[in-house]
C-alpha cells in the first residue's frame, strides 16, 4: 500500500510540474489561489518533506520534454507541495540586470533564510 501512495505523490508532483507554464497563464490573485493551501495545518514530518523533494528534483531531472528545468517550475512545485505537508515557507522572486540584459530567480525562504 506504500508503494501505491508513494507512486500517487510522485505522479502528482510530476503533473504539477509540468502544468506550471500554463498555471502562470492565469490571473495571479488565481495563480495564489491555487498555490495557497486550504484547511487546516498539518505537523510537519521531516520524511515526508525529504520525499517531497527527491520526487520534484526526480521529475525535472527526468521528466523532459513535459517539465520545464529551472527555478520557476522547482521553486512553484515545492512551495505547493511542502505548503501542504506543513512547511512554513515563503515563496520569493527577483529581478535584477545581469549585463545589458534582465535575469530573474525563484527561491523558497524558511526561518528568513533561502
Amino acid at each position: 500500500m506504500r508503494y501505491i501512495s508513494n507512486a500517487v505523490l510522485f505522479l502528482r508532483i510530476f503533473a504539477f510540474a509540468a502544468a506550471v507554464p500554463y498555471l502562470l497563464r492565469l490571473k495571479l490573485s488565481r495563480v495564489g489561489g491555487v498555490l495557497e493551501p486550504g484547511g487546516n495545518s498539518v505537523a510537519v514530518q521531516e520524511d515526508s518533506v525529504r520525499k517531497i523533494t527527491a520526487y520534484i528534483e526526480t521529475a525535472i531531472r527526468r521528466g523532459k520534454p513535459l517539465v520545464r528545468r529551472g527555478c520557476l517550475t522547482r521553486g512553484l512545485t515545492r512551495y505547493y507541495f511542502l505548503r501542504r505537508a506543513g512547511m512554513d515557507v515563503a515563496l520569493c522572486f527577483g529581478m535584477g540586470r545581469l549585463d545589458k540584459g534582465f535575469m530573474g530567480h525563484c527561491w523558497l525562504v524558511k526561518d528568513g533564510k533561502p
